[in-house]
């Protein structure tokens, strides 16, 4: 009972002392970095799909109604679920990707209208592409949006010039105006909205590496935590180590351990998926996989960073044959919830645990266990006791 509450005294004073250690190092260097700004926050990643369903749930009732009995009818309603689905499986971590969705149901709505034959530009039908396009402007950049704007238009000119000869010009006039109208307000409300988002989100995220930190991983892992339970999916957590990466650049340089950490973190970056990749300490990245079982996470990890996880660089030299390749293996550990009461902090500290487990056990054998420096000269975190395995790296270190 005693080791398991030094256990957790010693987790908690870890992550408090990494809070105080990353406010310090925001007050002196400034707000995040400006890359996130083409990003999508994970609210809006997780808002995304309901504009969707909704296009599919409408249109479907309009089937309904006016007894559709074209097959094109049905399968717009099909490929507007299965967007939904898309979405909410790989949520859009660019607006571009986004923007193309947003586009693929305004096509479906124009599919829909033409289907519907004359004067479906103004008919039953035409409430789907300003539904769609209204509600993401509330979910893209004013950039995306604008261009959302023109593509909606341009489809509604389309539709009208097929059926011309069937709509009055003051109905197209009318809904024209309507159409215009509605732009302006939505795109202030939705920029209001998203820069209060991104305001928040700002701070969840790791300024080097623009993964989240570690109060992004916590608080957003929770609300996955609780959506996987509701769901009755299942849940995984990994955390990766890259312990061996403090000792390389007081050995071979700053380049070469910048290199190793860049391929670090874009490997985890596209683990994530539908979950979410973070930098929990200055050499430990975690994932949240939702969905996922621990074998399948496993295989998720290996195909990005190999079996087992490492990275790699050659050192430069003369002669490309000479080159040596320097290989640093990552400590991992998976852990799928089970527990229906464990919450998020818990399963992040039974992983972590088992590390602090063995780093004990290997001091109390005579196995030195020190600390390293950080990797850049502005990160203030100080990863905690290194792990003291045998070494990774594939070549007497000393030489140059």
């Amino acid at each position: 009972m005693s080791k398991a509450k030094d256990n957790t005294t010693l987790n908690d004073k870890r992550r408090s002392d990494g809070r105080r250690r990353t406010d310090a190092a925001e007050s002196r260097y400034g707000t995040r970095d400006a890359r996130a700004k083409d990003g999508v926050t994970f609210r809006v990643r997780r808002l995304e799909p309901m504009v969707a369903w909704v296009f599919a749930g409408y249109a479907l009732w309009l089937n309904i109604v006016f007894d559709a009995t074209g097959l094109g009818f049905w399968l717009i309603v099909l490929f507007a679920a299965c967007v939904g689905g898309w979405s909410r499986m790989f949520p859009a971590r660019q607006q571009a990707a986004m923007f193309s969705r947003a586009a693929l149901l305004l096509v479906g709505a124009v599919l829909l209208q033409l289907s519907a034959g004359p004067g479906s530009a103004i008919g039953p039908y035409s409430i789907l592409a300003p539904l769609t396009l209204v509600f993401y402007l509330f979910l893209l950049a004013r950039p995306w949006a604008l261009g959302l704007v023109l593509f909606a238009l341009a489809a509604f000119v389309a539709v009208g010039w097929l059926t011309l000869a069937a709509i009055p010009w003051q109905a197209v006039l009318a809904y024209t105006g309507i159409l215009i109208a509605v732009v302006p307000i939505t795109l202030q409300f939705g920029t209001a909205l998203r820069l209060s988002d991104e305001s928040t989100e700002s701070t969840l995220r790791d300024d080097r590496t623009q993964l989240y930190n570690e109060a992004g991983f916590f608080m957003h892992g929770a609300v996955l935590l609780a959506d996987c339970r509701q769901r009755g999916r299942p849940f995984c957590m990994v955390l990766l180590s890259a312990a061996d990466l403090l000792d390389v650049p007081g050995l071979l340089g700053r380049k070469v351990a910048n290199d190793l950490f860049a391929q670090v973190v874009r490997g985890i970056a596209r683990v994530s998926g539908e979950g979410i990749a973070a930098r929990t300490d200055a050499v430990e990245f975690a994932l949240l996989l939702p969905g996922v079982s621990a074998d399948r996470a496993a295989s998720l990890v290996k195909q990005q960073l190999g079996d087992p996880p490492r990275v790699e660089v050659k050192l430069e030299a003369k002669d490309a044959a000479d080159a040596k390749p320097i290989t640093i293996v990552l400590d991992m550990t998976i852990a799928q919830s089970k527990d229906k009461s464990e919450n998020i902090e818990a399963l992040y500290d039974s992983l972590h645990t088992r590390w602090t487990e063995s780093k004990a056990v290997d001091k109390a054998r005579g196995k030195s266990v020190g600390k390293g420096l950080a990797l850049e000269p502005y990160d203030e975190r100080v990863s905690g006791p290194r792990r003291t395995a045998s070494p990774t790296v594939l070549m007497d270190l000393r030489h140059r």
